[in-house]
């Protein structure tokens, strides 16, 4: 074989190096291949707006919208009635038993998807703004409170995007932040404001 870079003595370029393997050395047919190396194919990402817009495989949206659509298209071809309690009943088990398979979080939205209803009109069964036997409203109290939970324990462990958890928890259980400031002057608790002002004024002027 030439050296890379040597032309041959009629002039014309000399072939890249060449690599045969003993496999194909011992055939009639030799296959040879040029030692270069194919360039790296970059991984292909996506903006993802379930994990606080930092970029993920698609796969993981894949996987996100994937979930969503079994559970909506459940909901669509067989309807509940929410009048039924036991009904309600079988599609919320159903709903948690479908994300413990699946290794997904349940969500208020996943839930109110199942049930073929928007979270808002869960919140107003909830809340009782709307008519439903008492059952079906305990049932859907019930879910909300497993779901809540989760969202604590999860949130505890680290294991749920953190502003994803505290949008749920103010947004759909009513958390808030409590941040109160009380200060007292223990020093003159019998002293006016004005009092207090004179007296540092004074002490400042001598």
């Amino acid at each position: 074989m030439g050296q890379r870079g040597r032309p041959h003595k009629d002039g014309t370029p000399a072939r890249p190096r060449i690599k045969v393997s003993s496999e194909e050395s011992s055939s009639k047919d030799l296959t040879v291949r040029q030692e270069t190396a194919a360039p790296a194919k970059a991984k292909k990402r996506t903006h993802n707006f379930f994990n606080g817009g930092v970029a993920e495989d698609p796969e993981a949206n894949r996987e996100v919208l994937r979930h969503a659509l079994t559970v909506g298209i459940k909901a669509k071809e067989i309807k509940v009635d929410l009048s039924d309690p036991d009904a309600v009943s079988a599609r919320v088990i159903e709903y948690f038993q479908f994300c413990l398979d699946d290794g997904s979080l349940a969500t208020v939205a996943g839930l109110s998807s199942a049930l073929g209803i928007d979270r808002t009109w869960l919140f107003r069964i909830h809340r009782r703004e709307v008519k439903k036997p008492e059952a079906v409203v305990e049932e859907l109290d019930w879910a909300l409170r497993v779901i809540n939970s989760q969202y604590e324990d999860a949130g505890n462990k680290g294991r749920v995007n953190p502003l994803f958890a505290i949008f749920s928890m103010r947004n759909n259980f009513g958390y808030t932040n409590q941040d109160d400031t009380s200060v007292v002057n223990e020093a003159a608790p019998d002293r006016t404001p004005e009092e207090i002002k004179q007296k540092y004024n004074k002490l400042l002027k001598e």
